[in-house]
């Protein structure tokens, strides 16, 4: 059959099209692919990067050579600032054509890429390029290429564009790779654990080694060291002095030594000193950055130049945003570093405008402006890098706004106060976060420093008063365990808050069951295990006493968890004298699991203090050591569970389940009813898997004949026998002769998991609650009882 005269056309158009194309040539298609790459970046820079590798490997090697130079020094051109801020822009297109060509590589220096990388957001193309040919030098036998190029320079630039990034892990781990001293090593370990003091020490000891001849000044392979390392060496030193808070003693010495300008000027402007930092800016001219725009900022604000504080506050908002634009696109740790700065640009603008407006300023709006700084904090888990600089410029505004304010009509001068105890409280929570940070030299200094501001108040007798001692002992608690001198000064702290019964009043009754708590604590980290008993037993009894005293002003929320602190450190302490007495004294077991229970009782809303599935982890592994029936540890269990909220049992499901054949398996059996009753959602999982492993064990088992699951009649009533098919056993008719036979056995269950029985009663209790088609699923799972077939008599 022939084709339509439609068809015949179609197809000899197609015929000659394609004929047609056999005569084209490359050159046809680059007209309309300029056309294209010149409209738009996104279709360009593809094309190059598929285009330029099949170019190059077609070129023959004499011309390579020359090509490779002029491309070199296209990449390095002036103009090429032109694209710091465009994205995608060429040297990321012409760096990646780079990177494809693997089969004939292109030599491009390391110092050129490392410049590139960071000033073009070339990232993602110049670190592969780096970490490819660092791996194959190291692999090879020597440590130098053809060009020039050694290990140590592709190290130190491969390393740099790490430490850009904040990737302090890749950076110590390619240090490492390329061979350094042990002393060395030492040291990046420490740091990497966050353990700077021993981290300056070890770094000392490094130190004196090399000025001893210790370690030799000549090329080697971990037993010697280099020049980079050594420069590593400097920069980690004033690193850790960062940590430390080491600028007057350390740091400040250094950079004036060195000529480090920068250095120099950040120590001024930690520890304050506007005047030597402005003859710094007079005497050196620096590049304008960030970091130095922030200096600017600051001493402009201090001298009271407002109009050139905003000038500046402008130029380092765009460096900022440069310097955002120019990182990766993922998330890294240095986007969290540049939110911090983000944050101190916005609090010097804030700052400026409090200044401004300080002549006509009202209570309220300063008390607003200090309650928003101290909402506006760090998280707990950032750098102590970023806690410093942002506590510190606000300890520098406050001393501002005391000095401005003490001037002022007597109806202002309140407001001095105010900034004296904002400057108390910032000190009390950089002491805090340094603590918890083990940096205790930079945490007592804190504590020193707020002592002093605290002088200048016109009296001592405030909440930030209190908040430096606590934290005082806290921090005396700390130390003991390096040395016991600390835990008896500490001792002695609390003995001179609580020396008198007037001194001791002065208190609220939140902050005298928190004294006796550190007491207690101290105590008995110092072996005084009698004295710390007594010091919980007091401060329990102030909280009873406060119980008693109903015109009290303070919140019961503050004296609420402040006793349960006391109760989960007194219960820490009876478990550990249970303990010691190879669990034999039952009676200081059940002390310890009152106090826990009272530490997770509802009654006391307070347990964000700890987390409450340490404490339940703790309950269930002190049950199992009371073997006496009736078990006394069961019993408290028992009494305490309606005080406790239920949502606390939730992670613990599959385990109490698991536990119901145990002999503390009607207290679980209590714990999951109640569960189920309130968060029936989150057992059905449960249920339902209990219920399938059931209904399997129950086909693997043979049944009687007309036989039963005994347990499973007896709970056949109610809501359980609704929940199990509403099978009824019916009633026998009058004059009707029982059957007999022998009485029906229930099939055993698998080692380790609950009876039919146990799990109906669960069931029973979740059918009120769940939706309709769950408890429908579970129960379809569920093994139904069998209804005995009636008799010929009863027939």
């Amino acid at each position: 059959r022939r084709p339509a005269p439609l068809a015949q056309t179609f197809l000899r158009k197609h015929a000659e099209y394609v004929t047609s194309l056999r005569a084209l040539r490359f050159k046809d298609f680059l007209a309309p692919l300029r056309e294209l790459s010149g409209d738009s970046a996104k279709f360009a820079m593809p094309l190059w990067v598929n285009l330029f590798p099949c170019a190059w490997r077609s070129l023959p090697p004499n011309i390579r050579g020359g090509l490779s130079r002029n491309l070199i020094q296209l990449l390095t051109m002036s103009s090429n600032s032109k694209q710091y801020v465009r994205y995608p822009n060429i040297i990321q297109a012409l760096l990646h054509g780079i990177l494809q060509c693997t089969d004939v590589p292109i030599y491009v220096p390391p110092e050129i890429l490392k410049f590139l990388g960071k000033s073009f957001k070339a990232w993602n193309i110049v670190i592969p390029m780096l970490e490819r040919r660092f791996l194959r030098l190291q692999a090879s036998s020597v440590r130098q290429a053809d060009r020039g190029e050694t290990l140590e320079q592709l190290c130190a630039c491969l390393t740099e564009q790490y430490r850009l990034l904040t990737e302090d892990d890749l950076m110590m781990g390619t240090w490492r790779a390329h061979g350094l001293t042990p002393q060395m090593q030492r040291v990046y370990s420490l740091e990497q654990c966050s353990q700077w003091q021993a981290a300056q020490d070890t770094s000392r000891l490094f130190l004196e080694a090399y000025t001893k001849g210790w370690v030799a000044d000549t090329p080697g392979d971990g037993t010697s060291i280099c020049g980079s390392e050594l420069a590593l060496w400097e920069e980690h030193e004033t690193q850790i002095a960062r940590k430390l808070g080491q600028w007057d003693e350390v740091l400040k010495k250094y950079a004036k030594n060195v000529g480090y300008t920068q250095l120099l000027l950040e120590c001024h402007w930690k520890k304050p000193d506007w005047a030597a930092m402005k003859e710094v800016f007079q005497r050196h001219p620096l590049a304008q950055t960030q970091h130095l725009r922030i200096y600017h900022i600051s001493l402009d604000i201090m001298e009271d130049r407002l109009p050139d504080a905003d000038s500046n506050f402008q130029q380092a908002c765009q460096l900022a945003l440069q310097r955002w634009c120019a990182l990766p696109a993922f998330k890294s740790s240095t986007h969290l570093t540049l939110l911090s700065n983000f944050q101190q640009l916005l609090e010097l603008s804030e700052s400026a405008t409090m200044i401004s407006k300080l002549p006509n300023v009202q209570t309220p709006d300063i008390k607003l402006w200090f309650l928003r700084w101290r909402e506006r904090i760090p998280n707990q888990w950032d750098d102590i890098g970023n806690w410093n600089d942002i506590l510190t410029w606000r300890h520098h505004i406050f001393r501002r706004l005391h000095s401005q304010l003490s001037t002022t009509p007597k109806e202002k001068q309140l407001m001095a106060t105010y900034a004296l105890n904002e400057a108390v409280w910032t000190l009390n929570k950089f002491s805090q976060i340094a603590r918890k940070n083990h940096l205790h030299q930079l945490a007592y200094n804190n504590l020193q420093e707020a002592g002093r501001v605290l002088d200048q108040m016109p009296t001592r007798e405030t909440p930030e008063n209190f908040s430096r001692n606590v934290e005082k002992l806290k921090w005396y608690y700390q130390q003991g365990w390096y040395h016991s001198k600390w835990w008896d000064l500490g001792l002695q702290e609390c003995a001179k808050l609580l020396q008198t019964k007037e001194k001791a009043d002065k208190f609220q009754w939140s902050q005298k069951v928190d004294i006796l708590r550190l007491k207690g604590q101290l105590m008995a980290a110092s072996g005084k295990l009698e004295e710390a008993n007594e010091s919980y037993q007091k401060a329990v009894q102030t909280y009873v006493d406060h119980l008693h005293q109903p015109q009290s002003q303070q919140p019961q929320s503050a004296v609420q968890q402040a006793v349960n602190k006391t109760f989960f450190h007194w219960g820490r302490l009876l478990d550990n004298l249970f303990q010691r007495s190879a669990f034999q004294d039952l009676s200081t077991g059940e002390s310890a699991v009152s106090c826990y229970l009272a530490c997770l009782s509802s009654r006391i809303p307070a347990i964000s203090y700890v987390s409450p599935h340490k404490i339940i982890a703790r309950l269930l592994f002190l049950l199992a050591y009371d073997e006496r029936e009736p078990s006394e540890f069961r019993k408290l269990l028992e009494k305490g569970i309606p005080d406790m909220l239920a949502w606390i049992w939730i992670p613990w499901i599959q385990t109490l389940f698991a536990g119901l054949h145990r002999r503390e398996g009607p207290l679980f059996r209590t714990i999951l009813l109640r569960v189920v009753q309130q968060f029936p959602q989150a057992v059905y999982c449960y249920l339902r898997t209990q219920s399938i492993e059931l209904r399997d064990a129950t086909k693997a088992t043979p049944r009687t004949s007309g036989g039963t699951w005994s347990g499973l009649s007896r709970q056949n009533s109610g809501s359980s026998a609704a929940f199990m098919g509403n099978t009824r056993v019916p009633s026998p008719q009058p004059g009707a002769t029982p059957t007999t036979g022998p009485a029906p056995t229930a099939p055993a269950s698998p080692a380790g998991t609950p009876t039919p029985t146990e799990v109906a009663d669960i069931i029973g209790a979740a059918s009120t609650t769940l939706p309709r088609p769950l408890d429908t699923e579970i129960a379809d799972d569920v093994p139904r009882a069998s209804t005995p077939q009636p008799t010929t008599s009863e027939t």
